[in-house]
């Protein structure tokens, strides 16, 4: 009899052990999903908060918002693409992201069956005041106000502005936008991070006229959004305030 009871003693003992360890371990199972959940969550509005910093910090420069002349980018580099041969080597660089995207954009046409070929990329203020300076010269300041930016209000001076033209076309002007190339621009380039800067019938809010071949990297989803309503950065960014 005592045998007896000292197997059950055992027995049950050794059924209250299991129930205790299985229990602990559903706790720490129970423990470890609450501790990887939190830990997503803070990771996925941690990614969300930066791009939310990185929206707000989309660089405007206009007639209005103008870069002092000393102002220079950093991390410039010239993009591995083809450039026109009449390109001048000493404005080829863009800024390391913006680099990147451009290549991307480039191959992505590529594949598509389109060359397309980059003309004028960053351009210190010094640069850009000769520029404008010979075309206020030849054609007198109204003209040149349309088409080239005055010293300070250049977004080529950020590094995130290329022009950019393709085999079908190697006019810098309006035919461009005539060609298949272009319409591809219009349908990619906000995959890529880029917008059509200064889109046709839109030249009162930017005071440029429609520029087809000049395109300014602001990254994703900025760009998508940018290019799938039809507007410009500045009604972009005045949405943006808005929202706040």
């Amino acid at each position: 009899m005592k045998k007896f009871l000292v197997t059950i003693i055992i027995i049950t003992a050794i059924f209250s052990s299991l129930f205790i360890y299985t229990n602990n371990q559903s706790k720490k199972i129970a423990i470890n999903q609450n501790k990887n959940k939190i830990s997503t969550n803070k990771k996925q509005k941690k990614e969300t908060s930066k791009t939310e910093i990185k929206q707000q910090n989309i660089l405007l420069v206009n007639k209005q918002s103008k870069l002092s002349g000393n102002y220079t980018p950093q991390n410039l580099r010239v993009p591995n693409v083809k450039f026109m041969n009449s390109s001048d080597p000493n404005v080829r660089q863009m800024e390391n992201e913006a680099a990147t995207a451009l290549e991307n954009m480039f191959a992505g046409a590529s594949k598509d069956g389109f060359t397309l070929l980059a003309v004028s990329g960053y351009r210190p203020y010094e640069y850009q005041k000769k520029l404008y300076d010979e075309k206020v010269e030849k054609d007198g300041k109204a003209e040149a106000d349309k088409y080239v930016a005055e010293p300070g209000t250049s977004e080529h001076q950020t590094g995130l502005a290329m022009d950019l033209l393709s085999t079908e076309y190697t006019s810098l002007d309006d035919g461009f936008m005539n060609t298949n190339s272009y319409k591809w621009l219009l349908e990619n380039c906000g995959k890529y991070g880029f917008i059509i800067r200064y889109p046709k019938d839109k030249e009162n809010i930017t005071k440029y006229n429609f520029e087809p071949w000049h395109i300014r990297y602001v990254g994703l989803p900025a760009s998508q959004e940018i290019m799938n309503k039809s507007i410009t950065l500045e009604e972009y960014l005045a949405e943006q305030n808005a929202s706040k």
